[in-house]
Parts: structure tokens; sequence; C-alpha cells
């Protein structure tokens, strides 16, 4: 029992020290605790000071940065605004050097092509003469540069209708070879036309060319005009047009008709055996000109006068080279019921060197007896020979004069609405076409004419003196004939009254 006891006393005694150490322990805890508090919370003041130093010196920054920002932005524009201005100044300064670069470009350019224009001219003049002087041979050099192209042996055509129509086959289309500048197109219609007249006088057909469906300058027409007679009036006819306004180009040719109110019915190429063409001729602007849409003119003079505005004028480069007049027009007179000379033409032509006119020949109309207007479209041709007329270099003048006849009351050229009339002049060389009579001009200067011939055969015998020979040069070329005369016939009935081959 004593040991138990002295146990226990132990134990108590240890307890207790136990107890005492806790406490002690309890009491350094809360101590540091303390410590600790004290501690963490000057810390928290020192972040917080830290923190707000931070964000001021951010806001610093920032407002660094702006002002910073705001320089360069200054800056960027003032050297954007010196460099733009620089580079316009030098921009203008090119432009300025690039213009007077091409000034001078096309100054010398022009200057180079009219040399080369007039070297080429005198090239054409030098192979002109060799080419008439030359034997015609393959290899000569001497070709046809600038083609005729034509369409023919057309259809008998016939119509009724009022509206435009094409003249059946009357169609061609060619390629133009030269430029605007360069080269114009002479078109010719060579048919038989007429009309099947009503009985009164007035318009009886109108008839047009087309280029690929446009009347170009709405100046393409040719009227023909009835007498009054029921019957049929019938002519073969060659009528022109001239085209200076084309470029190099593809083009159609149409001829249309239609109707008017003094005809019943009209005809081209009657009995489908007429020689009949449509011709489209591109000639150099340096070897022709032409005057064109002449206004209607009257007159009721009865000796030659001058007739107006039919009248052109062309520069001639060469000695020895002919000019070829082709006056184109509507002619017309107002018959009085007598059967004689309606009217009469003649074209004059002056000379520069000789400071003269000398007549290249004249044509004449003849009524039937009848009364009205016979009105209609005709082409007639004058020849001027270098060989016989002097024709040296210079500029040449050539003028229609006209006449009423003791068979009409008044003539008139270029009625209205017919206005694709024209007088042209054309330098010709004489290697490359042939005339008859040849010479037409005599050693003096007077003119040569065949002479009236007059038969009551029905079968084809010769005309006299009608005959001209040439020799063919060139194997792509193409012989066009113009016979040019005055015809007529004694009539006794309606019907065909005469034919020529």
């Amino acid at each position: 029992m004593a040991a138990i006891g002295s146990v226990e006393a132990s134990l108590t005694s240890t307890t207790s020290e136990h107890t005492s150490g806790i406490a002690s322990l309890q009491s350094s805890i809360t101590a540091a605790e303390s410590s600790l508090g004290a501690a963490v919370s000057e810390n928290t003041a020192a972040v917080n000071n830290a923190v707000s130093s931070i964000t001021d010196n951010h806001n610093d920054l920032s407002a660094h940065v702006s002002a910073s920002g705001q320089v360069v932005d200054l800056l960027a524009s003032s050297l954007e605004s010196r460099i733009g201005s620089e580079v316009n100044t030098v921009a203008g300064e090119l432009e300025s050097l690039e213009a007077a670069v091409t000034d001078s470009l096309a100054m010398q350019v022009q200057s180079l092509e009219t040399q080369l224009s007039a070297t080429q001219q005198q090239l054409n003049m030098a192979r002109g003469h060799a080419c008439r002087s030359l034997t015609w041979s393959d290899d000569a050099g001497c070709t046809v540069d600038v083609p005729t192209r034509a369409n023919h042996d057309f259809p008998d055509s016939r119509t009724t209708s009022t509206s435009w129509s094409t003249v059946s086959a009357r169609v061609y289309t060619v390629y133009k070879q030269g430029g605007l500048a360069d080269t114009g197109l002479r078109v010719t219609w060579t048919d038989l036309m007429g009309f099947l007249g009503t009985g009164s006088s007035g318009t009886a057909a109108d008839y047009r060319l087309l280029v690929n469906g446009q009347c170009r300058d709405g100046r393409c027409y040719k009227t023909v005009h009835s007498d009054g007679y029921t019957s049929w009036s019938m002519y073969s006819n060659a009528w022109t047009w001239w085209l200076m306004d084309l470029p190099e180009g593809t083009y159609e040719f149409e001829i249309q008709h239609r109707r008017d109110s003094r005809a019943s019915r009209l005809i081209a190429g009657w009995k489908s055996n007429q020689e009949n063409t449509l011709a489209v001729e591109e000639l150099p602007l340096t070897e022709f000109t032409v005057k064109q849409h002449m206004p209607e003119r009257r007159t009721t003079t009865t000796s030659f006068v001058d007739l107006p505005e039919r009248v052109a004028q062309y520069r001639k480069t060469e000695a020895d080279t002919d000019l070829h007049i082709i006056y184109s027009d509507t002619l017309g007179f107002n018959q009085n019921r007598q059967h004689t000379t309606a009217c009469g033409f003649q074209a004059l032509l002056y000379r520069p060197n000789q400071k003269d006119w000398v007549n290249l020949g004249s044509n004449t109309f003849h009524t039937h007896g009848g009364s009205g207007w016979q009105i209609w479209p005709f082409d007639i041709h004058y020849f001027a020979e270098a060989s016989s007329l002097n024709l040296g270099p210079g500029i040449y003048t050539v003028k229609l004069q006209w006449y009423m006849g003791g068979g009409s009351s008044q003539i008139l050229a270029g009625w209205p609405g017919s206005e694709a009339n024209s007088i042209s002049l054309h330098e010709r060389r004489r290697g490359l076409y042939v005339i008859a009579p040849s010479p037409v001009f005599s050693s003096s200067g007077s003119r040569r004419d065949f002479r009236d011939i007059r038969t009551t055969s029905t079968s084809y015998t010769d005309l006299s003196d009608r005959i001209a020979t040439h020799t063919k040069k060139d194997d792509s070329s193409l012989i066009r004939v113009t016979y040019m005369d005055t015809f007529g016939s004694k009539i006794i009935d309606n019907g065909q009254s005469a034919s020529t081959k």
C-alpha cells in the first residue's frame, strides 16, 4: 500500500509538472501569436504602401506614354506632309518632263512622217515613171496595189413595194485596205433601171446605197422622175457614190429601191442578160479630189453659162499623167411638147501653165415631144490627156456649164432628195488604161469625137470607130470598159427599142 501511495504521489507530482509546462507553452504560444499579428499588420501596411507606389508609378508611366504618343503622331504627321509635298513636287516635275519629252517626240514623229510621206510620194512617182517605161512582166514590180473589186451578172429584179427593199443580188462585201487618211472608195452601180409609169408626172422611184446597213450622212439617195407617160421607161445607167469617211475594215454595200406614187412597178436588169455590175474601187487620196452633195439649181438660159457649185480643183503632181473627170448628178428638163434639143452640158478645164480653159466635150439631151419633167441620175465622163494638152504639174480647175434647148421650158441639176451627186478629178497613169478615140485631143488641142452613126438594122453591127485595144498587165487586175456616148432611138411602139453589146 505504501508502494501504491508512493506511486500516486509521484504521478501527482509528474502531472503537476506537465500541467505547469503546458501552461508555460500556452503562454509562449500566445506571446508568439501576438508578435506574429503585429508583424503581419506591419507587413500589410508595407505591402499597401508598395502597391500604392506602383500604382502611382504606373499612372506616371501612362501619362508619359500618352505624351510620347502625341509627340510621335505630330512627328509622323509632319513627316508625312513633308514627304507628300516633296512627292507632289517631284511628280509635277516628272509630268512636265514627260510632257516636254512627248511633245518633242511628237514633233520628231510628225517631221519623220512628213519626210516619209514625201519620200513615199517620190517613190510612187518614180515607180510610176518606171512602170510606164518598162515592158510589163511579172518581176517588174508593176502590180495593182489597190484593186478594183466588182460583183456582176445580176438577175432581173422587179418590185411594186413602196417600202425599201434590196435590188436582188446587188450586194457586195469588200475589205478596205487603206486607212481613213489614206484612201477613198468610189462605188459604181451599172445596170438597166426602169419603171412603169402611171400617167402622172411626179416621183417614180428612189434608190439608195447602204454601207453596213446605214445611209452615210443621210445623202445616199438617187431619185427618178416620171414625165407622165403610161409605159415603161428604161435606161442603161452607171451611178457613182463616193465614200470618204471609212477607216480600214470590211464593208457590205447594198443597193435598195422603192416604188413611188408615179410608177406601178420598178425593174433592174431586164431579161437577166444585162452586163450589170456593182464595182468598188479604192483610190489613194493623193491621186484624186471630189466635191459632193451639191444643191439643186435651175435655169432657163439658152446659151452656155456656169452651172453653180459644179466646180472642183485638183493639184496635179506629175507632168505626163492624164485627168479623168466624172460628173455624177441628177439632171432634168421640163418638156414643152417640141421634138428637139432639151438641154446641153459641157466641161471646161483650166490649165495653170497655159492660163486658159479647154473644152473637154459636151453632152446633149433630147425631148420626145411630150410634156412634163424627165429627171434621171446620170454619170458623164471626161478625159484630159497630157500627151496632147500639155498638162504639167499645178492646180487644175474643172467646171460644168449648161444651157436650155428649145424643147424645154426649164432645166435642173441636183433635184432635192437626190443629193448623192459629185464631181471628181482623178490623176491617172496612162500605162494602166487606154482611151478611144486615141488621142482624144488632136495636137492642136481640139476635141476628137466619135461621129454620128445611125442604123435601121435589127442585127448586131459594129459601131464605127468605137474600138479600143489594151494589153492586160497584171493577172490579179480587172478590166472595166466604160462606154460614154449619146444614144437615141426613134420610137414606134412601147417595147425594146435598141440594144448594144
